[in-house]
């Protein structure tokens, strides 16, 4: 598989495709975004990973999203089409391939699953192979504000050095 072409990576079309992609494939009690979780998972994770944590499910704007049982299923045949993505959007933005960040970025997007677990679901589940939940609850918060949330965290965390809407 061949890298995307960097011109066309845009933080703006990341942002925007992000935040109409549910979380869940959409089983939550309300619609929550792959936007929002980014920022959640920018958040908690150590602040030298920042970026890479608001970053780390950006090429779902251009490949999609596929929920995690299923993923896992075809993790190889679905890496051959994402991590080329993943590179290109990285590349672009300044963010580090650093493994110690990515094992950060996994713990921490691990966590925010365990949250979303307990807070999004019309029974909370619990899964044992997850951490704990974060101390406060998830609200999603719709499309349009989740986009502005992520737009605002991008532009905090590279200093206003790219572009954006």
């Amino acid at each position: 598989m061949s890298s995307p072409d960097p011109d066309l990576i845009d933080i703006n079309d990341i942002a925007h495709q992000l935040s109409l992609i549910n979380r869940f494939n959409g089983a939550t009690v309300e619609p929550y975004s792959v936007a929002q979780h980014s920022v959640i998972v920018s958040n908690i994770v150590n602040p030298e990973f920042a970026l890479l944590g608001l970053l780390h499910d950006a090429a779902e704007a251009y490949v999609g999203d596929i929920v995690h049982p299923v993923k896992e299923g075809i993790r190889d045949f679905f890496w051959e089409f994402e991590r080329p993505c993943l590179s290109v959007i990285f590349d672009k933005y300044g963010v580090g391939h650093n493994p110690a960040g990515l094992w950060c970025v996994e713990t921490a997007d691990m966590q925010a699953r365990a949250t979303e677990f307990r807070d999004l679901f019309k029974t909370p589940q619990q899964h044992e192979h997850l951490p704990e939940p974060l101390a406060y609850k998830i609200e999603p918060v719709g499309n349009w504000k989740a986009k502005r949330m992520f737009l605002n965290r991008f532009h905090e965390l590279t200093e206003g050095r790219f572009n954006y809407e």
